[in-house]
């Protein structure tokens, strides 16, 4: 891959550690994409995205009464984030990867 054109995709993502009674969504928090050439060697990459807080609310901990007193859940936040990594050359996937899992609580009422 020296000196040839790398694209990179980051999907970052929601992780259903099935903790809620509602699964998240399923489609990714963000994307991020670049393209740079390849060098030889070890090169550190490393890429930063800002996720807003609203992004990851509105999706465990929230519910509502039903009309029969029952609890009922109406959103799962994302509660846990990972992210897949994935180096293209040519059209052709090279290297995939995924991060560890984080977790926390980053919604509106969040602290992580």
């Amino acid at each position: 891959l020296v000196r040839q054109s790398v694209t990179e995709t980051v999907l970052l993502h929601a992780v259903n550690y099935h903790d809620a009674p509602i699964e998240p969504t399923t489609r990714p928090v963000s994307k991020m994409q670049a393209v740079y050439t390849a060098a030889e060697g070890v090169v550190h990459r490393v890429i930063d995205q800002t996720v807003l807080r609203t992004e990851l609310d509105v999706e465990q901990d929230w519910w509502s009464s039903a009309q029969d007193g029952n609890v009922v859940a109406i959103a799962e936040f994302i509660d846990h984030l990972a992210a897949e990594v994935q180096i293209v050359c040519d059209g052709e996937v090279q290297a995939e990867a995924s991060t560890p899992v984080v977790s926390g609580s980053w919604g509106a009422l969040g602290k992580d």
